[in-house]
Order: C-alpha cells, then structure tokens, then sequence
C-alpha cells in the first residue's frame, strides 16, 4: 500500500471517529434535554440530567479524545490559562450586564416585558440546580459546541465558516 493510501485511510478513519463523536454529543443534548426531562421536571430529573452531561464531558476529555482520537485537548481549543482572557471574560460580562439592564429598560418603555417575566419560573427551582445550570450552559456549551464541533466540522469539512455555521 502506497504511503498516500495509507494517509486516505487514516483520514477516513479520523473522519469517522469525528462524525461518532459529533453523533454521540448530540445524541446525549438530545435525549437528556428533550426525552429525559419530562414538561415539568423537578430538581431531581434535572440534576440527573446536568449530572449526565458533566459525564459526558469527563469521557469526551478524559478517555473518548486522548485515547480513541489520540488528539490531544488543544485540538479543541484548550490551551496554557492566560490571565488576559479572565479580564476581558470580566469586562465582557459588565458591557453584557449594561446592554441586558439597558434592553430591559427599553423592552419596559414600549410596553414589552423583559427577563423579569421569567422570575416565577426560575422561583420553581432551588439555587443547587440554578447554579448547576449556569455553570453546565456556559461550560459544556463551549467544550461541545464551540470546541468539539467547530473543530471537527472543521476538519470534516475543510472550512471553518461553515463548520462554525452549522454549530
């Protein structure tokens, strides 16, 4: 076998892990979020469910990219912590809060309602698994779908406009 039919098979290779990846990260949002948790899922079903997700992530990091990919987690995008990225996360956060206090203000003076209509929703749940929620919707949307998917579209695809489309 020719050393660039030994390359192909290995792309095609690597290309099928991707897809099982990508397959299987969306599989488990799917069934955890939208088959698991019934319409009005109490605390319980929904630290299960962010319980399962953080398992997911350990496997993704921990055993399914360094070990069946042999990647390394910086094909994902993590890398040496540099301070500069808390600071501008940091500030960020503040322009963020200003624009939302700003909308709602806006949203209130032509006579729409704001977040504050979802508070009787939020009141539903304890602080655990708000907390919980906050920290699963923030994390695990990076690891999933800005680094595992945009880098393994990327790589399926060739084009990372498209790969960043697409997630």
């Amino acid at each position: 076998m020719s050393q660039n039919q030994e390359k192909t098979i290995t792309k095609l290779s690597m290309n099928r892990l991707y897809i099982i990846g990508l397959v299987a990260i969306l599989g488990s949002e799917v069934t955890l979020r939208d088959i698991f948790l019934p319409e009005h899922a109490g605390d319980i079903h929904i630290g299960i469910a962010i319980a399962m997700e953080w398992l997911v992530l350990l496997i993704l990091l921990a055993f399914w990219i360094p070990k069946i990919e042999g990647n390394k987690l910086g094909s994902i995008g993590f890398g040496k912590f540099k301070w500069k990225y808390l600071w501008i996360s940091i500030l960020t956060y503040f322009i963020l809060m200003l624009a939302w206090i700003g909308s709602g203000l806006a949203l209130n003076a032509i006579g729409l309602e704001g977040l504050r209509s979802l508070q009787p929703m939020v009141r539903e749940y304890s602080f655990p698994i708000l907390f919980g929620l906050f920290l699963t919707g923030t994390f695990l949307e990076e690891v999933f779908y800005r680094g595992y998917m945009i880098e393994r579209l990327t790589s399926l695809t060739g084009r990372s406009w498209l790969a960043g489309l697409i997630s």
